[in-house]
Formats: structure tokens, C-alpha cells, sequence
């Protein structure tokens, strides 16, 4: 989603629009672009949420969108 764009814009759920919402804050108290993740215990966590959410969002855009999971590629580079 944009900058200028709410979940609304797109036809998704309130619930839908605040559970990534809280998915991202997740992210941003728990993983930092240069250091990676506090700890394995949250990458999973977060790996697992997303796939929920993505298959949720799947649903919820179905009939107009398709949805690509791009956010695994992102995980802890500190080994």
C-alpha cells in the first residue's frame, strides 16, 4: 500500500486494516534495517502473522487483486 492510501481505500476490512497495522509496529519495535532482529523468537513470529495476514488479505481481494508475499525475504543478516 501507498503512502496516501488507507486499507479502506482498497475495500479491506476494519479488522483486517488493524492487525497489520499492529503487524508493522510488530516490525518496527522488534527488527532494525541494519542490526537485524532482536531476537529468532520475533522473526518467526512475524513470519508466521504475515502468512496468516497475507492469506486473510488473499480472501479479502480476491475477486480484483492477487497478492504477492514479499516480506520473508527480509530476516536477520547478523549471523
Amino acid at each position: 500500500m501507498g503512502y496516501a492510501t488507507t486499507p479502506a481505500t482498497y475495500g479491506l476490512s476494519h479488522e483486517l486494516g488493524q492487525d497489520l497495522a499492529g503487524w508493522q509496529a510488530f516490525f518496527e519495535q522488534h527488527a532494525d534495517p541494519f542490526d537485524g532482529w532482536d531476537s529468532d523468537a520475533n522473526l518467526q513470529k512475524w513470519l508466521r502473522d504475515g502468512e496468516w495476514l497475507a492469506r486473510r488479505l488473499e480472501e479479502e481481494v480476491q475477486d480484483f487483486a492477487d497478492v504477492k508475499r514479499e516480506f520473508g525475504v527480509w530476516h536477520d543478516t547478523r549471523s
